[in-house]
């Protein structure tokens, strides 16, 4: 702001003519002149500022705003749940809300008071493909999303149901296969009240597949909250494809994030990485199984 006012009396000064200048560097020299305004500096300095001013508060609007508008825009792709005292009615949520009485990180119980951000280290360890921590990596469209409440309704959790168009990795019993379909979960979610109220509930770095987008998932059971599960898989993370470019889901540790690596590149690009990271994993098995050892 303070450059743009610079610039401001730079402007007016160019604008001024050579003979209102001089009256002008004539009066800074004498101090016993009575200081007089020249309608001829009045006029266009006012009209300057006219045009410049509205410029200027609406750039400060958009400093102030853009943030704003980027945390409404992460918030829009969380599903939403109601709060309800009722318990669930199907049975295998009402096993998955007695698995998410081990969350504890966030409150005892969920309340009217704002979002709350999950501080977990998930992205230690984790590379920008991350084949070897996958225990599933599928390329596929978001058909479904939904959240849940768990059944002390102390957390909420989403489910995607993923539409698979191409399979990568698969070390489950399931039969994956093109045109199917995989559950995968993440923690976090939006609870509305009642009252209208919404609390944002989310891990620090993740965002929220959105359902109709297509994406490069990598998941695996490790869920960071409540441990490995024998059945579920978690969103590791994943990479939006949309128009043959390429966007990461995540940003822990923000422009050092390491997922930008593939941010605004060519799906081509992502694909042949990934392709070569394959290869070396299976490469590595193969030495540890032909050295006696095992996976």
């Amino acid at each position: 702001m303070r450059y743009l006012l610079k610039l401001v009396v730079l402007g007016t000064i160019c604008v001024l003519p050579p003979n209102i200048l001089l009256t002008i560097s004539r009066s800074s020299t004498s101090r016993t002149e009575p200081k007089m305004y020249d309608k001829r500096i009045l006029v266009p300095v006012g009209m300057l500022l006219v045009i410049v001013l509205p410029v200027m508060v609406a750039l400060g609007g958009q400093t102030t705003a853009r943030p704003s508008q980027q945390v409404q825009d992460i918030k829009s792709t969380f599903p939403r749940v109601d709060y309800s005292n009722e318990p669930a009615s199907d049975p295998s949520r009402r096993a998955k809300g007695r698995k998410a009485r081990k969350f504890t990180t966030i409150d005892p119980n969920i309340t009217e008071d704002g979002r709350t951000v999950i501080n977990v280290d998930w992205e230690v360890g984790v590379k920008p493909l991350p084949v070897d921590k996958s225990t599933v990596i599928v390329l596929g469209t978001v058909v479904e999303a939904s959240a849940f409440l768990s059944d002390n309704k102390g957390d909420v959790y989403s489910q995607f149901k993923i539409q698979i168009e191409r399979v990568f990795e698969n070390e489950t019993d399931a039969k994956l296969e093109k045109g199917g379909h995989l559950i995968a979960e993440r923690d976090g979610g939006i609870v509305r009240f009642p009252s209208g109220f919404e609390k944002w509930i989310f891990v620090g770095g993740q965002g929220m597949p959105t359902k109709g987008k297509r994406y490069l998932f990598f998941l695996n059971r490790d869920f960071p909250l409540i441990g490995p599960q024998d059945n579920d898989l978690y969103i590791l993370t994943a990479y939006e494809i949309k128009d043959d470019m390429v966007k990461p889901l995540d940003s822990p540790n923000g422009e050092t994030s390491p997922f930008l690596i593939f941010s605004g590149k060519k799906w081509q690009l992502l694909l042949e990485s990934l392709k070569k990271e394959l290869k070396g994993s299976k490469n590595n098995d193969a030495q540890i199984l032909s050295n006696g050892g095992g996976i």
